[in-house]
């Protein structure tokens, strides 16, 4: 856990500090707990024989297709390049399967409970092959670059105290001073598209044809009433969110829909849906939710761009 993960300057940071900056995060606690409760699982399911080993492959095959490892050879490299043997690895697969079937009994486990003690190689090897651990380290990446920017362009030496606090601090005053009101209003200005509100309901279909039935039902009567009488059982729903949160097969249909309208069918997960458009509002001025969102856009690419300058990656992810 020392090896280098990425340098910024003339500074390293490793992997141990990647985990010190991580137990400070609110994930931390979690990650630990849920690491616990795996023991704890294993060592109940394993009473009565569980889980089955062929269960256990079809869960390690289910992760090698998530990570894109075709072959043996690309698992094996990929684990040795994390420092992790194929034998810890499975034993987490077996963990993350027992505590799946033994949620219940394991929830809240307590740091004393029996069976439920924790090694270091078992919260590395969750942390790395959940995708925590290298989330900590790009975000810490980002913090750094943002406070290495700051330093060159802000009032002087940050707070003294904490490392990890003055880094943060630093951080925190890079991303507002990036977010001017000038830069701000550009960004409304160029996702104004992207941030209309929309409220919707839908029901779905499994065929299309019944689909495109309920659609006409909806131009001609105005509800979904009588598409609810159709031979199939639908599913339905409403959802308020801005464009840019909707599902992609959604989006095209929907930019140029007003309140009103009905649309589709769409082919989604699951079958095809009719959707009818409640409410359509383009951002305002004013409007504090697109100030936020645009406010996060302008930071998060401030924050990009000198990740993109500063940061060298030894292990990338």
């Amino acid at each position: 856990m020392h090896g280098v993960v990425f340098r910024v300057a003339a500074t390293e940071y490793t992997w141990q500090d990647v985990l010190d900056w991580g137990h400070r995060q609110g994930e931390w606690s979690d990650h630990v707990r849920e690491v616990r409760e795996g023991v704890a699982a294993l060592a109940l399911a394993r009473e009565s024989g569980e889980p089955p080993e062929d269960d256990v492959r079809v869960a390690a095959a289910a992760f090698r297709r998530r990570h894109r490892l075709i072959s043996a050879e690309d698992t094996e490299r990929w684990l040795a390049e994390r420092r992790i043997s194929v034998a810890a690895w499975m034993d987490h697969v077996r963990r993350s399967l027992a505590r799946d079937r033994q949620r219940e009994r394991v929830s809240g486990l307590g740091p004393d409970a029996e069976g439920s003690a924790v090694e270091e190689l078992q919260l590395w090897t969750a942390g790395v092959c959940s995708g925590l651990y290298p989330n900590f380290a790009i975000a810490l990446a980002e913090r750094v670059a943002a406070a290495e920017a700051w330093a060159e362009t802000g009032p002087g030496a940050g707070p003294a105290g904490d490392r990890w606090d003055a880094l943060e601090a630093a951080s925190i005053a890079f991303r507002a001073a990036a977010a001017t009101d000038r830069a701000v209003a550009e960004e409304v200005l160029a996702r104004r598209l992207d941030w209309i509100d929309l409220d919707l309901e839908w029901v779905s279909f499994p065929e299309e044809a019944t689909a495109r039935e309920a659609l006409l039902c909806l131009r001609e009567d105005g509800d979904f009433s009588a598409a609810l009488f159709s031979g199939d059982t639908p599913a339905s729903g409403r959802r308020r969110a801005r464009l840019c949160d909707f599902e992609a097969e959604l989006r095209p249909t929907l930019i140029g829909a007003r309140t009103g309208d009905a649309i589709g069918p769409a082919r989604m997960a699951g079958g095809w849906r009719v959707t009818r458009v409640l409410s359509r509002r383009v951002p305002a001025e004013g409007d504090e939710e697109v100030r936020r969102r645009a406010v996060a856009a302008v930071q998060a690419r401030a924050v990009r761009r000198e990740v993109e300058r500063r940061v060298r990656w030894h292990v990338r992810y």
